[in-house]
């Protein structure tokens, strides 16, 4: 059975259009819990990597950030030691 955030995951991946109801059936059909339902599709080439981290985050109630579209600014990245930023879980950009 699916967990409560992997059922969020599938209402999201379905509603946005991402899978079709038969691509989720068809992956509900070879879920067997070993792995979360968002890295079996990714891994089945049905969504791709960033929107697996999307839908997840998402689904946690977490916002997502693509990086490959950030520029860090200097001024953010001195402002935080790197013991800051690991003790307190930052990504100063």
């Amino acid at each position: 059975p699916l967990k409560a955030l992997e059922k969020r995951i599938a209402a999201r991946l379905l509603s946005s259009g991402i899978v079709t109801d038969s691509q989720m059936e068809e992956a509900l059909t070879a879920y067997t819990g070993e792995e979360p339902l968002h890295k079996l599709l990714a891994r089945q080439g049905l969504i791709s990597a960033r929107d697996a981290c999307r839908v997840e985050a998402e689904a946690s109630g977490l916002q997502f950030i693509d990086l490959d579209s950030v520029v860090s600014q200097p001024a953010a990245l001195a402002s935080v030691t790197a013991q800051q930023a690991w003790q307190h879980r930052i990504l100063p950009i």
